[in-house]
């Protein structure tokens, strides 16, 4: 197993012509944000030639890009699933400037009760971030991407097209 120490330690995709993984023990663990701190909770998983986003959130204390979990660190385009786990902020605020701002393309999975509070706490949170000092992270997104409203299940996809 794999575990890069933080955001200072750059991760490159695999080569897109790179022969397929075949499943092993192996298991690579990048942690975009939270990884010393509270807030920004973001971790990549590597597995069996796929990668899997856990969370996507922003940290309380900071605004703007600040706020984000570090996404330079690795090439968006190749995160096949973002998996929320919950509607906590710090897990999942992020995820409009990642549809809206980077190359990721992977489906958004989430449960129906987060899929619904979600969408609420973020129209809130851009709300009640404009009318502060600072900048929110979501600021000049896309709207909110994947957190429609009515059917579709926990399932979106970029562009708020759910499945």
């Amino acid at each position: 197993m794999t575990v890069a120490a933080g955001p200072s330690e750059a991760v490159p995709a695999p080569p897109a012509d790179a022969a397929p993984t075949t499943p092993t023990s192996h298991v690579e663990i990048i942690p975009l944000g939270a990884a010393q701190e509270v807030g920004r909770s973001c971790v990549i998983v590597r597995f069996a030639g796929k990668t899997v986003m856990l969370d996507c959130g922003v940290h309380p204390g900071f605004s703007g890009l600040a706020s984000l979990p570090f996404f330079d660190v690795i090439d968006m385009s190749s995160v096949d699933v973002m998996l929320v786990t919950h509607f906590h902020l710090d897990h999942s605020a992020a995820v409009p400037y990642v549809v809206g701002h980077t190359n990721f393309r992977g489906t958004i999975l989430m449960t129906h009760a987060t899929k619904a509070i979600t969408s609420t706490l973020l129209r809130d949170f851009v709300k009640v971030s404009k009318g502060g000092a600072g900048e929110s992270g979501v600021q000049g997104s896309r709207g909110l991407g994947g957190f429609g409203r009515g059917g579709g299940g926990g399932r979106a996809r970029p562009g708020g097209r759910s499945r």
